[in-house]
């Protein structure tokens, strides 16, 4: 009996420290681009390339608190013309723009942290 107990023990432990590496590991961030298709409250699924160039794929991303989005345009300065993003909400999105993302994963939810959006 004591054998068990002892194995079973061994085994919480080996679940426990296995998790903690798991949590000391910075999370990896990823790259997508590709266009809106959907933007709901929660979420924004987008149409994308898939790794052969030939097939489009759609990709949903959770939106957090933490997700930040800027709006990409432009603007003539004296003869000059300039980048300029402008910070953006989800309520301002719309279908068919142009996005970039960086997101992360997170319990197997793609979490967005930050997307740039092309002005229409």
């Amino acid at each position: 009996m004591p054998s068990s107990i002892h194995f079973a023990l061994v085994i919480c432990f080996a679940l426990v420290t296995q998790s903690l590496r798991a949590a000391d590991e910075p999370p990896r961030m990823q790259t997508v681009h590709g266009t809106i298709d959907k933007v709901e409250k929660d979420s924004i699924t987008i149409k994308h390339k898939s790794g052969d160039s030939k097939t489009e794929a759609k990709i949903a991303f959770k939106l957090t608190g933490t997700s930040r989005f800027s709006m990409l345009s432009t603007q003539k300065r004296g003869d000059k013309i300039v980048l300029v993003q402008k910070d953006a909400e989800v309520k301002n999105l719309a279908e068919k723009q142009t996005i970039a993302i960086i997101y992360a994963n997170n319990a197997g939810d793609h979490v967005l942290l930050a997307a740039v959006v092309q002005a229409e």
